[in-house]
């Protein structure tokens, strides 16, 4: 059975546009969000392995790294604007995590599930670890949307229906593989781009409670705000 009400009711999926949204992002180069990396062997192994069964409905240009997202964070500007984040923003984020002191924890990666426009794998937390990190990073008003967690396996290229899901979900098996989590990271990704690869920013490390740069420069006109306050 399939976890989506929309998928359900209508029966078939979503087409995804392999466009450029300009209507979206309005010019603005990055999105940041913060995600958990699912790139070790054993993830990638069960995350390829789903995909390469759902490929024929698939887009074919997807270079995003297996990752399961936590919060979105939004286009980075100095303005106060829907779908943006400034500096204070980030830093009060930043703050959230030093304050909920998040212990590493493990995730389970299980079956095969769906969305109406992205298939993905289902995403289970062994402890509050991921919930915490969600309250650490996101308003209350944020944290009241529903949210699913899990591992998009790609963006569906035509409406398909559910009886072709059924048939490629025959073909990868129900498994259960452990994602240790030892940091929560801060990317960004090309706008322009639906499927584009991930952009490491910053890691904040749960074992040392500590925020280890990587690309600040993604950051653009919140960059040097963050760094100031952040004693960088």
């Amino acid at each position: 059975m399939w976890s989506d009400p929309w998928l359900l009711q209508r029966g078939h999926t979503l087409r995804c546009e392999p466009r450029d949204f300009p209507e979206w992002h309005r010019g603005r180069p990055y999105y940041l969000c913060w995600v958990i990396n699912a790139d070790t062997p054993a993830v990638r192994a069960r995350w390829q392995q789903a995909r390469t069964a759902l490929q024929q409905l698939l887009l074919p240009a997807y270079g995003r790294q297996p990752h399961v997202t936590i919060a979105l964070g939004g286009f980075p500007q100095t303005q106060a604007e829907p779908q943006a984040i400034n500096a204070a923003g980030l830093l009060a984020q930043l703050q959230g995590l030093r304050q909920a002191a998040i212990a590493p924890f493990t995730l389970q990666i299980g079956r095969l599930d769906s969305f109406a426009s992205v298939p993905y794998l289902q995403v289970h937390a062994d402890s509050t670890g991921y919930a915490d990190a969600r309250q650490a990073l996101l308003t209350q008003e944020a944290l009241a949307e529903a949210h699913v967690p899990h591992l998009t396996l790609g963006h569906y290229a035509d409406a398909w229906p559910l009886a072709t899901l059924v048939s490629c979900r025959a073909r990868v098996p129900e498994q259960v593989t452990a994602l240790p989590v030892q940091q929560l990271w801060l990317v960004a990704y090309a706008t322009h781009d639906i499927g584009g690869r991930l952009l490491p920013v910053a890691a904040w490390d749960l074992q040392q409670q500590a925020l280890h740069w990587h690309d600040s420069h993604l950051l653009g006109p919140i960059a040097a705000g963050v760094l100031a306050a952040a004693g960088v």
